[in-house]
């Protein structure tokens, strides 16, 4: 009963659910794109003159990513009244009902899920979601997490560790031993790692997120009733070409000695 209802709710809550995560879809991008800005500056092949400015450039740049996380805030909660503001009715006939708060957060959940994978997906090697043979996963928009380890001998006094991940699509955001450690969305892709391994074993987390190119793509396959997105201007066709979307090619740890 719990699936029926959700399915229902988000089918004719389409609309509703687009302007939601083109909400938060802009406020991720917004608060990235300061935070990341500083690390790809530090990433490139520079002299130590020119880093010491690019790192009094970042400096501004976080301070000034600040007020970003502010506005971040606001959007998270305006996206969320939102949709509570739309679905008070809808919510108050439950408990009219007699549906309880647990029995509704069920249906939320469930709702939740029919926008993505109905079980969270494994996979043992690094592959372009896009080509996947399982549709929920080919036009899936969204976070996707990666998970490794690496072992460190010891580490050198000379030059600087890097985590390159080779192209990504579209963002991601690298994370060594459970630290934040910077971003990458263009080229060179790689992520100054340096104050962050220590010797012996590290974790490496790579969190990717793609656009919803794909889910759009993917939804404009489907009959309009069970699309679960919804804009004004779709120039997507369901012969569109897919966008890369994940972590696809090799991670490589890399050691550079400034000249």
């Amino acid at each position: 009963m719990y699936l029926k209802l959700a399915w229902g709710n988000v089918r004719r809550s389409v609309r509703d659910y687009s302007v939601y995560f083109a909400t938060l879809a802009l406020a991720a991008c917004l608060l990235y794109s300061f935070i990341a800005s500083g690390d790809y500056l530090l990433a490139l092949d520079l002299t130590a003159e020119q880093r010491g400015t690019y790192a009094q450039i970042g400096s501004v740049l976080e301070a000034f990513s600040i007020f970003v996380v502010i506005v971040f805030i606001f959007l998270v909660a305006y996206a969320n009244r939102f949709i509570v503001r739309r679905r008070k009715r809808e919510f108050g006939l439950y408990a009219l009902v007699g549906m309880g708060r647990g029995s509704i957060a069920v249906v939320l959940a469930l709702e939740g899920s029919l926008v993505g994978p109905a079980e969270p997906v494994v996979a043992d090697e690094l592959k372009d979601l896009r080509l996947s043979d399982d549709e929920s996963v080919r036009y899936f928009s969204g976070s996707v997490r990666y998970e490794t380890t690496f072992d460190l001998r010891g580490k050198e006094k000379s030059g600087r560790l890097y985590v390159n991940t080779g192209q990504v699509g579209v963002m991601a955001k690298v994370y060594v031993n459970g630290k934040y450690a910077g971003g990458v969305w263009t080229a060179p892709y790689r992520v100054d790692v340096t104050d962050f391994v220590r010797k012996g074993k590290n974790t490496l987390v790579i969190d990717v997120v793609n656009t919803w190119v794909n889910r759009l793509i993917g939804d404009s396959r489907l009959p309009e009733d069970q699309r679960g997105t919804w804009t004004l201007n779709n120039p997507w066709r369901p012969d569109s070409q897919l966008q890369p979307s994940g972590l696809f090619n090799p991670v490589v740890i890399e050691r550079m000695i400034a000249r």
